[in-house]
This record gives C-alpha cells, sequence and structure tokens, in this order.
C-alpha cells in the first residue's frame, strides 16, 4: 500500500506496524511524507462530515513525529488554508482543535509568507462579504481572530515580501495595516478587545514598529551599519565592493581620511 493511501485512511492507526516494517526495509519515509500527505491526512481527519477517531489522527502524527523526526505540525500548514473554505460555523471547532494539539499559530511554512492571523483576516473580508449578500452568520465574524490572539499570535506580524517594493513605512504589509485597508478595521478592534487589548494602542505600537523596520531594512539595502545610524556622520557607511576601489582611493584602505 503507497503511503498516503495509508495515512489517508480512516483507520491510519491500525497501519503503524506497516512504517515500521517499510522503515526497517530502509524505505525513505521522510522523502515520502511531504506537505500533500500530510495536508490530506489533516483535511481527510479534520474537514470530513463524518464522525472521525481524532485520538487515531493525533496518535498518528506523533508517531511520525517521533519516530521519523517528520516535523508534521509544519507539514499540515500546506493545508491550512482549507480550513477558511469551511463552513464559518465549523471553523472555531476546527481552530480549537489544532491549537489544543500543540498547533504553532506564528508558523510561516506553507502561508507564503502571510501569517496564519492574516489568512483568517482575510477569511473575515469574504464572510463579511457574504453577510451584505444577505447569508445569515450567526457566530461574530470576528471570534476566529480572538482564538488566534489568545493563543498569542503576532498581531505585529509584517510580511517579508511587502519590504521589497516599499517606498514608505506605510507600504509594509501588516495586520493593523490590512485590516483597515479592506474595511475589516470594526472586526479587527472587536476581536482586540475580546482579549483585552487597547485598539488605539495597538495602532501607534503597530506604526512604531512599521517605521523602526523601514528604517533598519534601508539601512541593510543602503549598506548602513545599523548600530551606526544614530551616529552623526559617514562613519556607519559600510564599502560595497562595486566601490572598494573609490573609497581605497578617497578614504584609504580603512575608511579613515587622508
Amino acid at each position: 500500500m503507497a503511503i498516503i493511501q495509508i495515512l489517508n485512511s480512516p483507520n491510519a492507526e491500525r497501519y503503524i506496524p506497516v512504517l515500521q516494517i517499510m522503515r526497517d526495509r530502509g524505505v525513505d519515509i521522510v522523502s515520502s511524507v511531504n506537505e500533500m500527505i500530510a495536508g490530506d491526512l489533516v483535511k481527510y481527519h479534520f474537514f470530513s462530515t463524518t464522525s472521525r477517531d481524532e485520538g487515531a489522527l493525533y496518535r498518528t502524527l506523533r508517531y511520525l513525529k517521533l519516530v521519523y523526526h517528520v516535523d508534521v505540525w509544519s507539514l499540515q500548514l500546506s493545508q491550512w488554508r482549507d480550513l477558511w473554505l469551511q463552513p464559518l460555523q465549523q471553523r472555531p471547532k476546527l481552530l480549537e482543535q489544532s491549537l489544543a494539539h500543540g498547533f504553532d499559530p506564528n508558523s510561516r511554512k506553507a502561508s507564503k509568507g502571510f501569517s496564519i492571523l492574516g489568512l483568517a483576516l482575510m477569511a473575515v473580508v469574504r464572510a463579511k462579504k457574504k453577510k451584505r449578500m444577505g447569508e445569515s452568520i450567526d457566530l461574530p465574524l470576528w471570534h476566529c481572530l480572538a482564538l488566534l490572539i489568545k493563543a498569542k499570535a503576532d498581531i505585529h506580524y509584517q510580511r517579508p515580501q511587502s519590504f521589497d517594493h516599499a517606498s514608505h513605512c506605510t507600504d509594509i504589509e501588516t495586520i493593523s495595516h490590512y485590516a483597515l485597508s479592506v474595511d475589516v478595521g470594526n472586526e479587527w478592534d472587536l476581536a482586540l478587545r475580546e482579549c483585552g487589548l487597547d485598539p488605539d494602542d495597538v495602532y501607534r505600537e503597530n506604526f512604531q514598529r512599521m517605521k523602526r523596520a523601514f528604517r533598519l531594512y534601508g539601512a541593510t539595502r543602503t549598506g548602513i551599519d545599523e548600530q551606526s545610524l544614530d551616529v552623526p556622520s559617514a562613519s556607519g557607511l559600510r564599502c560595497r565592493s562595486c566601490r572598494r576601489k573609490v573609497c581605497q582611493r578617497d578614504h584609504g584602505s580603512f575608511g579613515f581620511g587622508r
């Protein structure tokens, strides 16, 4: 039986002896258990409309992690986005189950640079559009946001890819910045308040972090030592290879004036 068939079986736990035999015969399980397989395993158990033995799921995951040193919790992130495609009423339970079993709300390995909290915010945007179109939604739209914040998700996360095109600190993509830009700031504020946070304090801290990050990133790009940013001179300028000869000619080999 193929490894993916084993893991996708509703009785995956009973195949642990098979995995042991495969291991004893030299089969590289680690290379076989890829993002798609782990994601399918989680989807099969979490997103099925029928009842599943969640204990068996986590025992199988734990076996793979302990015996084969497979970082299953990181691998299952490849399918994390699928949670936001489930009916809104099911998401809190699915989210609580994942967090209760050690899911890292700050992992980025399979979210293409977006934080899990950012993906949850995107789901709020879609749900809000459906609600405006007349769809009945009983749960508060911010409920999953609050669950992630309480689980210590980074509310000041800055998307790394946004630095590449940022010409100002406000171009850096953050959770708060995104919430305001897509008109779900009210839901974001409610989630923060639900967790005992003052939205105004969060926005102020977010802006300060954006300014600080943009300043340091700009220093890295232009060849300025970060520790010398506050020095009112050119002592923090680094000599780049393309300018080495000019620098040596004008300032000496070690940057001292002649």
